[in-house]
């Protein structure tokens, strides 16, 4: 497993919370900033690279942590890594697609 997502709706859209899988349970602190990446919001599945892609494409929503998963979005056009805030030394990225 390489990457974890929870799959929520939020106004009639698909949200998603994804990260690195290793992240799950950590709390991120720095920057001015503290993200938790909690268990109940990217947790849920465990995704190889492929189901990521997938469902990062099908998304409205996305918060994202983590270097793999930011840098896969990135690599689909997905949002670009200068869009990443740095949260203890952990890239954190919030996406917004029509």
């Amino acid at each position: 497993m390489s990457f974890s997502a929870g799959v929520h709706e939020y106004q009639g859209s698909a949200m998603i919370g994804m990260c690195d899988a290793e992240l799950l349970g950590r709390t991120l602190e720095g920057g001015g900033a503290r993200v938790t990446v909690s268990r109940e919001y990217y947790g849920g599945r465990a995704l190889d690279e492929d189901g990521a892609a997938r469902l990062l494409e099908s998304s409205s929503i996305i918060n994202m942590a983590g270097a793999r998963t930011v840098g896969l979005a990135a690599r689909l056009g997905i949002g670009s890594p200068g869009g990443a805030r740095d949260v203890g030394g952990v890239p954190f990225m919030i996406v917004f697609r029509s």
